[in-house]
């Protein structure tokens, strides 16, 4: 099961790399999902990775009362999320989602799309899964806003679109 673990914003790298050396056991897996953006720098368009929950890193355990006594371990901000007393891990459905869009490399990676008069059509990439989850779409940046189910709220995020045909 896949819970989250609050930290400071722009050290989710630094905590999953401590975590992966100093707490991890067996199997578990420590990640931090990153969307694709491009971003158009000195003339040419460049494929840049950030997070896609800042302030947050993934542990998938199937232990949450030891992964919290673990992360007393790391000398810094790390919280568990919990719901009332007890931990609670990502919704089976929300995990699934977020395990077929992201891949084994937990990165989710840039999407195609076509517009047909007012419509969007994700013609490639994970965001073809999702593409009643589009809020809002900049061409210009390449990117699309979409809205997901994450800890039982909605969450927008963003994620990496390149329209390439206009109908």
């Amino acid at each position: 099961m896949w819970y989250v673990i609050q930290v400071r914003t722009g050290r989710e790298n630094i905590i999953r790399d401590t975590c992966c050396a100093l707490i991890r056991q067996g199997d578990e897996e420590v990640f931090v999902p990153e969307s694709v953006l491009r971003k158009h720098i000195a003339g040419e368009w460049v494929d840049i990775k950030r997070p896609m929950f800042p302030g947050y890193v993934f542990f998938d355990t199937d232990d949450a009362e030891s992964l919290y006594m673990r992360l007393k371990a790391i000398p810094t901000m790390t919280k568990v999320l919990k719901t009332g007393e007890s931990f609670s891990p990502m919704s089976p459905a929300e995990q699934a989602v977020f395990d077929r869009i992201l891949g084994n490399e937990r990165v989710l990676a840039m999407s195609e799309g076509i517009i047909e008069g007012d419509v969007v059509k994700v013609a490639a990439g994970p965001l073809s899964y999702l593409e009643g989850s589009i809020v809002k779409i900049d061409r210009h940046k390449k990117m699309a806003i979409i809205e997901v189910d994450f800890l039982g709220q909605k969450k927008r995020i963003k994620a990496g679109l390149e329209i390439v045909e206009r109908i």
